[in-house]
């Protein structure tokens, strides 16, 4: 299925859909995560303008990025292999700069985000 650029700004969790042998590869994740974190600061814009209130806006922000947060918490920590092996225990979790950072910048941009957590 296709979003448009308008559609994924107004959602941008849509994003995290993406197949799970994205966050195995090394390019591709860093992709995702270039676009994520662009469609999470457009979005920043049209929550706000469109909240009735700034407060309501910035809880929406906030309870958004904790979901995020998880996603990409999971993501990047997960030992899982989705195959007919079932779980690999000798594969250590990814530790990614950029997955580090934009996690950093959610929880830092929107006080209350590690309450949720």
């Amino acid at each position: 299925r296709a979003y448009t650029y308008t559609l994924l700004c107004k959602d941008p969790l849509l994003l995290l859909k993406c197949h799970l042998c994205v966050w195995k590869c090394n390019g591709l994740r860093r992709i995702v995560l270039s676009v994520l974190r662009r469609l999470l600061d457009a979005n920043d814009y049209i929550t706000l303008d469109e909240a009735p209130t700034d407060d309501i806006g910035y809880q929406l922000l906030a309870a958004r990025n904790a979901l995020v947060t998880r996603c990409l918490i999971l993501a990047g920590s997960s030992n899982f292999q989705f195959d007919s092996d079932g779980i690999n225990k000798n594969e250590v979790p990814t530790r990614c700069p950029m997955t580090i950072s934009l996690i950093r910048s959610m929880i830092s941009s929107h006080r209350g985000v590690v309450a949720m957590l």
